[in-house]
């Protein structure tokens, strides 16, 4: 997962994705509201308060590795193409 998209869907600076990936920053009060606002779908019971101070690197990673893939599904479905695992026989 490329962090200069990630940065952009945010609207914050590659490099404060970065720290913030590596637990070097901690999330911010305005990226938790952007974190709840982008994935309430995905996790409608956690609050923007989940997403500021109970969140880890590795929660953030998944949860844009989960809207990615659906992300992905979504527009595979759109266009009727079939989504595989990998290393799932074609």
């Amino acid at each position: 997962m490329k962090q200069e998209i990630i940065s952009k869907i945010l609207n914050i600076h590659q490099s404060e994705v970065s720290r913030i990936f590596t637990g070097k920053r901690p999330v911010s009060w305005p990226i938790a509201a952007r974190l709840h606002e982008l994935f309430s779908d995905l996790y409608p019971d956690k609050s923007v308060i989940d997403w500021k101070e109970n969140t880890s690197p590795e929660d953030l990673r998944h949860a844009f590795a989960v809207f990615f893939k659906v992300k992905t599904d979504m527009e595979n479905a759109s266009i009727g193409m079939p989504t595989f695992k990998q290393g799932e026989a074609v």
